[in-house]
């Protein structure tokens, strides 16, 4: 099994938040990876260490606004989609750093499986970026994408499909897990 760590860091560099997770798919324009369950999660901004009792697919793309975590119960039946507003990740992954470090802005489109999608953690945004001196640009691409992604989800287009877990790693073009 190839493991990468994936690490979201803030705005200005700081590690928030880390875990490991096998690396399913690698290139130029997009890494995928699966968390299992039993995987701890350390939430740096937070002081905290949890563990993770399902699987999540971890999806970046080159060139968007965001990243996408597809969240499946231990049986592989759909659980969440949990969308974070991100600047765009730099593809390919440096070799030898043995992570895939993304930078978080905070906001956040979230879909519970059978529920309607909602935006989380404004205040966070906010507080955010007016703490790191988001850019105006940064601000406006960040809040573009939130509504994109809330368009998203009420058509039912991806990330916010509800396939089962096997279905959704081959839609990506990834091998499915050993």
């Amino acid at each position: 099994m190839n493991t990468i760590t994936i690490r979201a860091l803030k705005y200005d560099g700081r590690p928030h938040v880390e875990w490991k997770a096998e690396l399913l798919l690698e290139s130029a324009q997009s890494v995928v990876a699966l968390t299992h369950p039993r995987t701890v999660f350390i939430h740096h901004t937070k002081n905290l260490r949890v563990q993770i009792e399902h699987y999540s697919l971890a999806v970046f793309e080159a060139g968007q606004w965001y990243n996408a975590m597809l969240d499946f119960h231990p049986d592989g039946l759909p659980r969440e989609v949990y969308c974070n507003v991100a600047l765009p990740v730099e593809l390919p992954m440096k070799r030898g750093q043995g992570a895939l470090e993304w930078v978080d802005l905070d906001l956040d489109v979230v879909m519970e499986a059978g529920e309607a999608p909602c935006v989380v953690d404004e205040d966070e945004f906010e507080a955010n970026g007016a703490a790191y001196g988001y850019s105006s640009e940064v601000i406006a691409a960040a809040r573009e994408a939130a509504a994109s992604l809330m368009t998203r989800a009420e058509q039912g287009s991806e990330p916010f499909r509800w396939w089962d877990m096997d279905d959704t790693i081959e839609h990506y073009g990834a091998e499915s897990p050993e």
